[in-house]
């Protein structure tokens, strides 16, 4: 939204261009606050040795002041881990003419749900891996499926559960005001489609909790609080359990969708009286201490949004809170505690590539080499056809003076991306500060001048290829990068006035060193 600071983003340039040592921006970075030790850090390294997913969330260990419920970190490992059917099976069953197959396997899914306090919400799991998502390759899924299965309440799901998603999409992230008619239109027509598919789903089979979900989705977008909470009570009278179904009716319950702490407590406490059979609903628990940093965290106080989430974060191992947490770390320079809960994270979310990709940064800047060489590793895997793991990996590299490896690595990244502008910062600092090809350096700055005159990284590469050569051009980096600076951002405005001293310095020298009249 407009205003608001992008903590993520901003924390996650910050360390990367941190990779090029000796440079401005390097100069300009907080101090790292580290509060865990060398031994924490290799703990957690040993354990991420583990490849296969199930067992390195169960062998991880948990946070060494956090006092996680054992049943809830066993429950998400399960919940998280446990395999269902993929986009490729689904597609391969309709190929080969066997739709039936995939109502069959939905009908398990529903069956163990029901049946097995241990595979708890594994129809929503389901549904979620292959449904949550509206591309092309989603929708062939279920047009097929569709045709195949006309009357099919399980494939009647699959399009609602998609059909929200693209609405969703449609809107954005902006609250019901703050989005424009034509978004509203489009989003409302979409959603009329999935509401008519989600009702003839329950009444084809009323279990279908999935179903009330997307519907409480919808309400939700459509900022119709009465209606949400009138299907979550249908929902709840089938299955009184249900994580999901209390999940999306506490988020409605929060103040910025029009709820209060009340409401809050009320859910939480509904939740926690099923916590012995579904042990995951003690995440609810602590939502309201989640809720409350990352809304700190959104209007730019970084530091409370911090301690709220490290209160938070002693009690229950929220997994979307441990991610935005470590966000928050990055931003005021803590960054070995970035890590510890980057790895809480992906334990799971294992093939998440954007905390993959953070936490490669993070441990760039530790000097954890060989550790963030396996994250852009996997990052890469999971990512083929994109530039950020090999650009990931050439700040590795450069970082363990594999010069030679690092310029192909950023040259691989740009061939994929040649507008990336901290692509070509990152190959003009390694140009500079490395393999002393300083006319290199100049050529991609004139590129970066060209294109990208409004980001401040370009001004800060002034200052450091022309602060001893040409301190009057020098000294215009620094004047350039001021004028970026948005009063918003502490960690900007901290940058700005290290960089204003360094200006002075610079005055003054050039002053000096002016001829004296006369």
């Amino acid at each position: 939204m407009p205003g608001r600071t992008n903590w993520r983003q901003l924390a996650l340039t910050a360390v990367v261009l941190a990779g090029a040592v000796g440079t401005l921006v390097y100069r300009l970075l907080p101090e790292p606050a580290n509060t865990l030790t060398p031994e924490r850090l290799d703990t957690l390294a040993q354990a991420n040795l583990q490849e296969d997913d199930l067992k390195r969330c169960r062998e991880t260990p948990d946070p060494v002041d956090a006092v996680w419920p054992k049943a809830t970190v066993a429950d998400l490992c399960r919940y998280y881990m446990e395999p269902v059917l993929t986009r490729d099976e689904a597609r391969a069953l309709l190929d080969t003419g066997r739709a039936d197959q995939l109502d069959a396997t939905f009908e398990t899914y529903l069956t163990a749900h029901f049946s097995d306090t241990g595979r708890h919400g594994i129809l929503l799991r389901a549904y979620a891996e292959i449904f949550s998502k509206h591309d092309d390759a989603v929708a062939d899924i279920v047009r097929r499926w569709r045709d195949a299965r006309p009357q099919s309440a399980y494939a009647l799901t699959a399009e609602g559960y998609m059909l929200v998603s693209r609405a969703g999409a449609e809107r954005g992230e902006d609250t019901i005001a703050a989005t424009s008619p034509e978004a509203i239109a489009t989003m409302s027509a979409t959603l009329a489609e999935a509401r008519t598919v989600l009702h003839a789903a329950i009444h084809g089979n009323r279990r279908l909790l999935p179903a009330y979900s997307a519907l409480m989705k919808m309400a939700r977008m459509g900022s119709d609080g009465a209606l949400l909470e009138q299907i979550a009570r249908q929902a709840l009278s089938i299955d009184p359990t249900d994580a999901n179904i209390y999940k999306r009716l506490m988020i409605a319950s929060e103040p910025r969708w029009g709820g209060s702490e009340a409401k809050m407590q009320a859910v939480a406490d509904a939740a926690m009286a099923h916590v012995e059979k579904v042990p995951m609903n003690s995440l609810l628990s602590t939502h309201a201490l989640n809720y409350q940093a990352y809304m700190h965290y959104v209007q730019g106080d970084a530091r409370k949004a911090l301690a709220l989430y490290e209160t938070a974060l002693r009690r229950q191992p929220d997994p979307l809170a441990l991610k935005y947490a470590a966000d928050v770390a990055m931003a005021v320079g803590k960054y070995a505690q970035a890590v510890e809960w980057q790895t809480q994270a992906l334990r799971f979310f294992p093939d998440d590539t954007e905390i993959l990709g953070q936490r490669a940064s993070v441990l760039t800047h530790l000097k954890r080499l060989d550790w963030a060489l396996r994250d852009a590793t996997r990052m890469a895997a999971l990512m083929p056809g994109s530039s950020k793991p090999l650009h990931r990996k050439a700040n590795i590299l450069k970082e363990s003076g594999d010069f030679a490896g690092a310029e192909q690595a950023y040259q691989q990244a740009l061939a994929i991306d040649p507008e990336a502008g901290e692509i070509l910062n990152n190959l003009a600092y390694l140009y500079l500060t490395s393999t002393g090809h300083r006319a290199k350096a100049i050529a991609v700055h004139d590129t970066l001048v060209a294109k990208f005159p409004d980001h401040a990284s370009t001004w800060t590469l002034q200052f450091d290829i022309y602060e001893r050569e040409d301190p009057a051009r020098a000294a215009d980096g620094l004047r350039r990068f001021l004028q970026l600076v948005d009063p918003r951002d502490a960690v900007m405005v901290d940058q700005a006035r290290r960089a204003q001293s360094m200006l002075k310095t610079l005055e003054e020298r050039q002053a000096q060193s002016a001829p004296k009249p006369g």
